[in-house]
Order: C-alpha cells, then sequence, then structure tokens
C-alpha cells in the first residue's frame, strides 16, 4: 500500500490541486454561519520549503466548536476520508469530549492530502494561544485577525551559560543509567534512557551549536527536519551514527556514538559562548 501515491504528481498540476483545496476550505468557511475566520498554519504558511508531501493545516475560528463535532458530514467535502484522528476525544479513556474552546481533525484523505483542522472559538483566540507560528489570513469575516501576530517558535534560542551547563549534567547523569541498563542485559531499560533523555539533551545542544554558529536566527523546523542544511556532512553523519540500536551491541554502539556526538557539540557550544567546556565525568 503506498499512501502517497497520489501525491505524485507533476508540479503543475499539484500547484493546481493546492489552489483549488485553498478555495474549497474558504468557500467553506464563507458559507457556514458558525465560521468566523480562516487561517493557514504549519509549513505552508512560514516555510518556503514545502512540497507535495505537505499537510494542510488550517485553523477555524468558529462562534462554537458543538456544531463541527456534532454532524461530522462536512468532512468529506474535502475528499474521501481514509483514516482519522480525534485528539481532543477522549470518550476512549471513558471522560468527555473537551471541546469547548478547541477541538481537532487530523484527516487523511484518500486522495492523498491530509488536512489538520484546528476550531478554536473567539475566547481561546484571546488566550494568546494561536499566537505563536507564522500564519496567512484566508478568511476574516469582522476583522479578529488584525491582532494576530505570530512568531516561529521553532527557532533556535540563543542559549545562556546555565542552559548550557543544566544540558550537560543532565547528559552525562543519565548516561549512567544506560550503562548500568547494559551491564544488566537490560535493552528497553536502555533504549528508554537513549531515546527519551541522552537523543533530546544531544538535539538541545546542537540547536544551541546551530544558533550561535549562524548569523541569521535559524529554524530547524518541527523534529529538526531542516538541520541538516546548517551542518556539514560530517557533523550530520555524527548525529545518524547515534541511531544504530536494536540489541546490546547496537545500543552500546549508539551509546558511544552519543557520548561522542555530544562532546563535539558541547566544545563547540563553549567556545562560542567563551566559557569553559563541560568535564567529562570519568571513574580514573
Amino acid at each position: 500500500m503506498h499512501i502517497f501515491d497520489k501525491r505524485r504528481r507533476d508540479d503543475e498540476s499539484y500547484q493546481t490541486f493546492c489552489d483549488e483545496m485553498i478555495e474549497k476550505l474558504k468557500k467553506f468557511a464563507r458559507d457556514d454561519e458558525n465560521v468566523l475566520a480562516l487561517y493557514l498554519v504549519g509549513s505552508r504558511a512560514g516555510n518556503k520549503e514545502t512540497d507535495k508531501y505537505s499537510d494542510f493545516d488550517v485553523v477555524f475560528v468558529v462562534k462554537n466548536t458543538k456544531k463541527v463535532i456534532k454532524d461530522k458530514s462536512w468532512i468529506e467535502t474535502f475528499g474521501k476520508v481514509m483514516i482519522m484522528q480525534e485528539p481532543d476525544n477522549v470518550k476512549i479513556f471513558g471522560g468527555e469530549d473537551n471541546s469547548s474552546n478547541q477541538y481537532h481533525f487530523l484527516v487523511q484523505y484518500k486522495e492523498g492530502h491530509r488536512i489538520d483542522f484546528n476550531f478554536v472559538t473567539i475566547s481561546h483566540l484571546e488566550d494568546g494561544d494561536m499566537k505563536e507560528e507564522p500564519f496567512i489570513v484566508l478568511l476574516d469575516k469582522n476583522g479578529l485577525l488584525k491582532k494576530l501576530k505570530a512568531k516561529d517558535f521553532w527557532k533556535s534560542k540563543k542559549p545562556s551559560k546555565k542552559d548550557y551547563l543544566a544540558c550537560c549534567n543532565e547528559f552525562w547523569w543519565v548516561s549512567l543509567y544506560v550503562l548500568k541498563g547494559y551491564f544488566r542485559k537490560q535493552e528497553l531499560y536502555c533504549l528508554e534512557h537513549i531515546d527519551n533523555v541522552l537523543r533530546k539533551e544531544l538535539m538541545k545542544m546542537v540547536d544551541y551549536y546551530v544558533t550561535l554558529s549562524t548569523q541569521d536566527k535559524p529554524s530547524t523546523g518541527k523534529n529538526h527536519k531542516f538541520l541538516k542544511k546548517y551542518l556539514s556532512e560530517t557533523q550530520y553523519s555524527l548525529i545518524l551514527k547515534t541511531y544504530n540500536a536494536g540489541n546490546l551491541r547496537g545500543i552500546y554502539k549508539s551509546y558511544l556514538a552519543l557520548c561522542k556526538a555530544f562532546v563535539y557539540f558541547s566544545e563547540q557550544v563553549a567556545l562560542l559562548l567563551g566559557i569553559d567546556t563541560y568535564p567529562v565525568p570519568s571513574f580514573d
């Protein structure tokens, strides 16, 4: 099964498809009295590097969210549903819908496109929760979006000495847990700490490096999808080598690669900050 086969159109026909989809979204917003405004967020709003696999992320400002939740027939206005997710619907856990101020529908259509619908009320908009990413206004019936401001929250932030020390301390402290699990032959214990802590702190340090070594304000993107363009091939390979894990031997190899990459990037960050490098813990 090739989920994305339908997206493999030529550039011209795909652009036509995108333009038509935007018009469908705008028409839906215009025709529905419950909708007050519509704007585009995500990669299509703030990034020129969109391609045939980029989703449509749209925010509808509505009078209330209950209408779109109660009658979901509108979803097929934009195509035939292959699979859908409602992350705000917690009924499957025995609770109630969290549908008063915000509700999401994440929809993958059989035609190949995906649309992430986010319905928010005016009160939710005014709380400031939607002001943290680039956006393009598609429709604004009452001028609600005039005061909306955006900033790219994927952009790396310049670290302080305190940030640097905290990152180093967390990485090296938890690295001992990995070693303990390795010698006990506890693969999952090792992988939990590698994936949830060591890798997280490594990527944080890499972001620090990119921020300090780049003249402009870099944006490495969600899940670091644009990180590659800010690093040399050698630097990028240091990170890729940390993913070789699947058994105890692979775990240990991954662990050593993580430590090597962290040492390199933490040394570079310390140099750029003009501070002493954090000492690597040793039993010697």
